[in-house]
C-alpha cells in the first residue's frame, strides 16, 4: 500500500448476514407479491378513489422493490457503502408500511 492509497473501510458482518437474509426472502416472497399485483386492480371496484389508485399502484410496483432492494443492497455492499446498502435493505419494509397503511386507510376487507 502506497501512501496516496487510504486503507479500505471494514465490512459489517451485520450487514453481510441482513443481506443474505433478504435476499432469500425476497426469492420466496415474489411470487406471492407477483400474485398480489396481478389481482390489486380488482380493487377499483370499491370506486376509483384516491385511496385506491394509491393502493393499486402500491401492490403493483411492490414486486419491483422486493428484488430491487437485496440487488441495491449487493451493489453497495461490495462498494463498501454500509449507509446505502442499509437504505437499500429497508426499502422493502418501508413499501410494505406503505401498502399496509393504504389497505387500512382504503376500508378494503380481506
Amino acid at each position: 500500500m502506497s501512501l496516496t492509497e487510504s486503507p479500505r473501510p471494514a465490512r459489517s458482518r451485520l450487514l453481510l448476514v441482513v443481506l443474505v437474509i433478504e435476499t432469500v426472502a425476497a426469492v420466496l416472497a415474489v411470487l406471492p407479491a407477483l400474485g398480489m399485483a396481478v389481482m390489486s386492480p380488482m380493487a377499483v371496484a370499491q370506486g376509483n378513489i384516491l385511496w385506491v389508485s394509491a393502493f393499486v399502484i402500491v401492490a403493483v410496483t411492490f414486486p419491483l422493490v422486493i428484488v430491487g432492494g437485496p440487488v441495491l443492497g449487493w451493489m453497495a455492499w461490495g462498494e463498501r457503502r454500509d449507509r446505502r446498502a442499509w437504505t437499500a435493505v429497508a426499502a422493502p419494509f418501508a413499501w410494505l408500511g406503505l401498502f399496509a397503511a393504504l389497505f387500512a386507510a382504503s376500508g378494503m376487507s380481506i
